[in-house]
């Protein structure tokens, strides 16, 4: 054990009396960090999106409203069905499709109801009598 921590000690004096080597082990690595950070992003920003509206509902239309108004996507159209979504893949003019099947809001609309009524935010009606 004492015979590794003499050798780190040495590899640590080569390394500051080195300028060369101190600047690649720090240097660039905080270098990277800033280009990197301006540079990448995750960000999704105009995806070429088709729309698939099997639902033809209400709620579906007002979402592909608010989808075709984000920054987020450029829409590229509806679809009349899914063969019209692999072809523009094929084409390579779409990013993503969206599709919509029948009765998707209902779907929603129940699944949001349960997650309300599960959520321990919400009261239940012995903890409202208690009150």
């Amino acid at each position: 054990m004492k015979q590794l921590f003499v050798f780190i000690r040495k590899e640590f004096y080569h390394v500051f009396r080195d300028r060369r080597t101190l600047l690649i082990m720090f240097g660039l690595p905080v270098v990277q960090i800033l280009l990197f950070g301006f540079a990448l992003t995750s960000e999704v920003k105009n995806a070429d999106i088709l729309v698939v509206d099997n639902a033809g509902d209400a709620q579906s239309t007002q979402l592909i409203n608010k989808i075709t108004a984000s920054s987020y996507f450029t829409m590229k159209g509806k679809a009349a069905g899914y063969k019209d979504v692999e072809a523009a893949f094929k084409e390579g003019t779409l990013s993503a499709p969206s599709s919509f099947p029948p009765g998707s809001a209902a779907i929603c609309f129940t699944r949001a109801k349960q997650a309300y009524r599960s959520s321990p935010m919400v009261p239940t009606r012995t903890q409202l009598k208690l009150l």
